[in-house]
């Protein structure tokens, strides 16, 4: 009889196991209301908590845990979010196992919790920042009074009516017990597969994303939708075929910098990053594994990160890598272009047909590298502006005179011949002799600017010419604002000109080469998704973005819309409070002239309200925070 007994309790927490899954897939997963933000989940754990003791709700919970995200994987599994579980089916048990009471239940289950959401609140900080993880918080305890009085009616209702159900179970005989264990049993576990297997039939996981390029934006797409279980084929061209900017087959290789600017999210590509990290960017984590110092910008070794990169996405059981050339678009597929500035002929003119757009480049310049150790360190001096950060910039100081001597021979120095359409230069990587000829005192205000870089006990500098550590090892640095049209010997010249640089030996020179874009606003929405053809996307540059940050952010974009397109049939477009949202409005919104942009918090709505102007930045950064952390808890699992 007491086997029969622990048979019993064990079909029992099955089945309640069984049923708390069911109810958090077809909430989540079928429904999308992530719960309407109350755990019912918890409450079949509750009850098997009270009636079976504490132990076996701390199983219950666990497994369940467990058990629903084998089912619906999000990202690596973290045994902090499955606390929340074991915490439900742990701590009811043990003030109402076999001691129910209704005022006690309310405490129990407030303080349960009250619980719960600070080991939730924790596990985020894992994964977010502390402002993100600070804003979900405030919004789930504001929910706790509502949910504490729904799962104390709910349970206390499903106590009272199954009790005698479970009283009557145990008067039965051995064999009547035994039979009706084996129906309960097959029942239970029958629907719940029953309806799992429908929710995996409607997930589209057989249903694969081809992805064109694997640089910034494409690796970003591929691995987060890889993570949300989604079949991924990344195509890339290099090495069998090499671009005129490319130095390498390497994913993601930063051709022009290894900057990807500032941390402060008071700044709007601090922002960008900030709230990349909350979808767990590839990028950022990429980044800040292969960081080298850079004052209060982030900047990386370049063939660290790349490596850091190419490693996850090789080795990701849902993405299959094809180094091969994409020269047609099929438009039935489910496709992300994000092919980069520097799309193959074939490919450009594929995408040129099918959109109904001739032109669709501009031309962009690449700053010389020098090697450290020909730089004169008895000239130039280590110091970041206003000393803010580390000390990470190699400063070249110059007076009026050498000033004057440096900017005649840049204007009057030899550039490769240009064609009338490569005079379309993105404005953020204007050529410096271009800059210069605009002006004497253009470059003073502008990469040569020498406020916040003097030096105590030294002449005040006229201007300096910076250069920012290119890889780990401090081997390289690239000299910051130089990107050139200039000829190889007349850039050696020129650069040669510079004080501490006199002896320098470049490493890579400056070149130029085709950026390739689209007219965005006349063919995509704000999710990156074609309006004519729904299974065609583009993200990265090509889709009317500028910089690195800007282009890996328009991936992750792009891979969330298509998450929610794929799983539940919709879009859901980024808050444009967001930086992240800002950005996929500026591109698919009308403009009589538009250009490739970097992120820029003149892209934000206004706020609204009277504040004092040197706050407004920071204002900008929490509201955009709050709102995605809110946005994200709405569409907790479509996305």
């Amino acid at each position: 009889m007491k086997k029969s007994k622990e048979l019993q309790k064990l079909v029992l927490a099955s089945s309640l196991v069984a049923i708390s899954i069911v109810i958090d897939i077809f909430f989540k997963q079928v429904l999308s209301f992530n719960n309407f933000g109350v755990p019912f989940y918890a409450i079949p754990i509750i009850y098997g908590s009270i009636i079976l003791g504490p132990v076996y709700g701390l199983i219950m919970g666990y497994v369940s845990d467990l058990v629903g995200f084998v089912a619906f994987p999000n990202g690596a599994y973290a045994f902090i979010f499955a606390l929340g579980a074991m915490l439900w089916g742990f701590i009811p048990g043990i003030f109402l196992y076999k001691k129910f009471d209704k005022v006690k239940l309310v405490m129990v289950v407030a303080f349960t919790h009250i619980l719960v959401t600070i080991a939730n609140t924790i596990g985020l900080l894992t994964f977010l920042s502390r402002e993100s993880a600070l804003a979900s918080l405030t919004i789930r305890l504001t929910m706790i009074p509502v949910n504490v009085v729904i799962i104390t009616v709910l349970v206390s209702s499903l106590y009272q009516k199954l009790l005698p159900v479970l009283v009557d179970m145990q008067i039965k005989k051995p064999n009547e017990l035994k039979e009706s264990i084996l129906k309960k049993t097959s029942l239970n576990l029958g629907l719940f597969f029953l309806i799992w297997k429908i929710i995996m039939y409607n997930r589209s996981g057989d249903e694969m994303v081809k992805i064109i390029g694997a640089g910034l934006a494409g690796v970003e797409a591929a691995y987060y939708l890889a993570n949300k279980g989604i079949k991924v084929k990344l195509y890339e061209m290099r090495p069998k075929k090499m671009t005129p900017a490319h130095q390498s087959g390497r994913f993601a290789e930063l051709v022009c910098s290894n900057s990807l600017r500032s941390n402060d999210i008071a700044n709007a590509v601090g922002l960008l990053k900030r709230e990349m990290q909350s979808f767990n960017s590839l990028i950022m984590e990429a980044a800040y594994h292969a960081e080298v110092p850079a004052g209060s910008s982030l900047a990386v070794d370049r063939e660290m990160f790349s490596t850091y990169i190419e490693d996850k996405i090789n080795n990701h059981e849902h993405i299959e890598v094809i180094l091969d050339e994409v020269k047609n678009i099929d438009i039935d597929q489910y496709t992300i272009i994000a092919a980069g500035p520097l799309a193959s002929d074939d490919l450009f003119k594929s995408i040129s047909e099918l959109l109904n757009q001739e032109h669709l480049h501009f031309f962009d310049a690449i700053a010389p590298i020098i090697d450290f150790d020909s730089i004169n360190m008895d000239i130039a001096y280590l110091k970041s502006r206003y000393d803010k950060g580390e000390a990470a910039y190699i400063n070249c100081p110059m007076t009026e005179k050498e000033y004057d001597k440096f900017y005649d021979a840049l204007i009057n120095a030899d550039t490769v011949e240009q064609k009338d359409f490569e005079k379309n230069v993105f404005e953020g990587c204007m050529p410096a002799e271009v800059m210069a000829s605009r002006g004497k005192q253009t470059l003073l205000f502008g990469p040569l600017k020498p406020v916040g870089l003097g030096l105590e006990g030294r002449e005040k500098p006229y201007a300096v010419v910076q250069l920012r550590q290119d890889d780990y090892r401090k081997t390289m640095y690239n000299i910051v604002g130089f990107q050139t049209h200039l000829t190889w010997p007349a850039q050696k010249k020129v650069i040669q000109l510079i004080p501490g640089l006199e002896n320098a030996k470049i490493v890579r020179y400056g070149v130029m080469h085709r950026n390739t874009y689209i007219e965005s606003p006349k063919v995509l929405n704000a999710s990156f998704q074609v309006k004519e053809y729904p299974k065609l996307f583009f993200a990265g540059q090509i889709s009317g973005v500028e910089g690195y940050v800007e282009s890996a952010a328009s991936g992750l974009n792009a891979a969330i819309q298509l998450v929610s397109l794929l799983k539940y049939d919709k879009l859901c477009p980024l808050p444009v409070n967001t930086m992240m949202g800002a950005m996929a409005h500026y591109i698919s919104s009308y403009n009589r002239s538009f250009v490739p942009m970097n992120a820029n918090l003149g892209l934000l709505p206004e706020l609204g309200y009277k504040h004092k102007k040197k706050e407004r930045k920071m204002l900008y950064a929490q509201r955009a925070l709050k709102e995605l952390e809110a946005f994200k808890e709405e569409n907790a699992w479509s996305i």
